[in-house]
């Protein structure tokens, strides 16, 4: 069986499935302290559902290849269990460490509200898993957001550290926590390109603002229920690639208008399968951001 090969990866998740959330299918036990399984046990119960046929030979091949070192043998190599992500009853002893200043999480948009509302609690899982950096974040969370790409919440781990909040790490590496309340943690920007909004317009095309009228809009200018921004008010958008005024714009965000000298930044959202360059971008928002030292993220 080809390490990279179908067959290879449909039998690792059925492992995974089986060791984390599962045990019933194959007819074994997990112990509750620890969350081993038998290693014999394990090889004969997936022999037995005739879906895959795998050895002790197999195994060692499956735990050692594995990048993300999901699993781990006992001392004698008796037993076998998964590191983390379990929805069943077990205990595993995980060090408990101070964490870095700042973990990160991806998830998909879909679940932004409910967890702006209720923080990150840990679902179908006994904790709620972090990530050491921005792009490990990203690769997790493509697995609850596909086909769309995740967002990514910036947890501000040393805060909870002080404030009594407790973290551990597993064996491999990933860090754990009971839950995150909304207070300690922010949604990245950069991470909402490619997210399908809809923004409501308060600015349609052809109209002044109206505290400043030197301020003409061009363009359709508003902003996206549910998405709070930096100055405590729902997140703003400029919509590009619309010709006429609109009252509501359903389209992807293309880039993010960053201000180093304020507190907001705005989405660009454009059509799908629209694409703007970063000097065309610029040109049609300078009307507004002329008044700031801006930088276009894409």
């Amino acid at each position: 069986m080809e390490k990279n090969g179908e067959d290879y990866v449909r039998l690792s998740r059925f492992i995974s499935k089986i060791l984390r959330h599962d045990p019933d299918i194959i007819g074994i036990k997990i112990e509750r302290c620890g969350a081993w399984a038998n290693v014999d046990e394990l090889i004969d119960g997936i022999n037995k559902t005739g879906r895959h046929h795998i050895d002790r030979a197999l195994l060692n091949e499956i735990v050692a290849k594995d990048s993300k070192r999901r699993y781990n043998f006992n001392s004698d190599g008796t037993k076998i269990r998964a590191n983390q992500g379990h929805s069943i009853d077990v205990v595993i002893e995980m060090e408990k460490r101070e964490p870095p200043e700042f973990l990160y999480h991806g998830t998909s948009v879909n679940f932004l509200e409910s967890i702006r509302h209720h923080g990150l609690l840990p679902r179908r899982r006994n904790f709620v898993h972090l990530s050491w950096d921005y792009e490990t974040a990203v690769a997790v969370g493509y697995r609850h957001s596909k086909p769309n790409p995740p967002v990514v919440l910036k947890i501000h781990a040393g805060r909870m550290w002080a404030d009594g909040y407790e973290f551990m790490i597993s064996e491999n590496g990933v860090w754990q926590i009971k839950r995150v309340p909304p207070q300690y943690f922010e949604l990245l920007p950069r991470s909402m390109i490619g997210q399908r909004v809809t923004v409501v317009v308060d600015r349609a095309m052809g109209t002044y603002h109206p505290e400043h009228p030197d301020i003409y809009y061009p363009i359709n200018y508003g902003y996206v229920r549910g998405f709070m921004a930096g100055d405590g008010e729902e997140q703003d958008a400029y919509i590009l690639g619309i010709d006429e005024p609109l009252e509501k714009f359903a389209g992807r965000v293309i880039a993010i208008v960053h201000r180093n000298d304020d507190v907001e930044e705005k989405w660009v959202v454009a059509p799908e399968n629209t694409e703007f360059t970063a000097d065309e971008i610029m040109k049609q928002v300078h009307f507004q951001e002329q008044y700031f030292n801006t930088e276009l993220i894409m």
